[in-house]
């Protein structure tokens, strides 16, 4: 009699193990999909600032060319 029970109690102990195995699982995809799409966005977001660093140093190395060559005209009274 104790036999069966202890099989039983076996056979849902297996079935719950593997239930939780399963959604370990799935919780750890479901982290990697959210590191992956932070880090894409975070690899976006840094291409942005770089394009608009660049795009700063350039004005302002074109205004300082632009004020420097001002400043060599004679100014005229």
């Amino acid at each position: 009699m104790e036999l069966p029970n202890f099989e039983e109690a076996y056979k849902r102990y297996e079935t719950e193990k593997q239930k939780a195995i399963k959604e370990k699982k799935r919780v750890q995809s479901l982290r990697w999909r959210k590191l992956k799409s932070r880090k894409k966005l975070v690899e976006v977001n840094w291409k942005k600032a770089m394009e608009e660093k660049s795009r700063a140093d350039h004005l302002f190395t074109s205004w300082t060319k632009l004020r420097r060559r001002l400043r060599s005209y004679p100014l005229e009274n």
